[in-house]
């Protein structure tokens, strides 16, 4: 059960922030913490499981900054916001209307 919590804890912790990591630091994060367990396993042995525990913790804070990173870096720049641009599709399914959106599946028609 406590790995389950943990995993939770990891994944939900960088939403708590401002700003997600950048991929490199992230995974130098994660390289540090693997190495803190694998020196604290071979030091001092009862101190491996404690570590062990902040190693998935820390694993999955990175794997969910580096996912909001990526999610964040495909959205459309800030210069094409209330610009003009021509759609050719079909609505494929009813619009739920929000109160300050309507969503609705659409499927593009590439033509090449």
């Amino acid at each position: 059960m406590k790995f389950w919590a943990l995993l939770i804890t990891g994944a939900v912790s960088p939403f708590l922030f401002d700003t997600v990591l950048p991929l490199p630091v992230a995974l130098l994060l994660l390289l540090l913490v693997l190495l803190l367990v694998v020196l604290a396993g071979r030091v001092v042995p009862h101190v491996l499981k404690p570590a062990r525990l902040l190693l998935v913790v820390v694993a999955m804070f990175v794997f969910t900054s580096v996912s909001i990173h990526q999610r964040l870096s495909q959205r459309l720049p800030g210069s094409l916001d209330k610009s003009i641009h021509h759609l050719s599709g079909v609505i494929t399914g009813l619009p739920k209307t929000y109160t300050d959106q309507v969503r609705f599946l659409f499927l593009q028609f590439l033509f090449q």
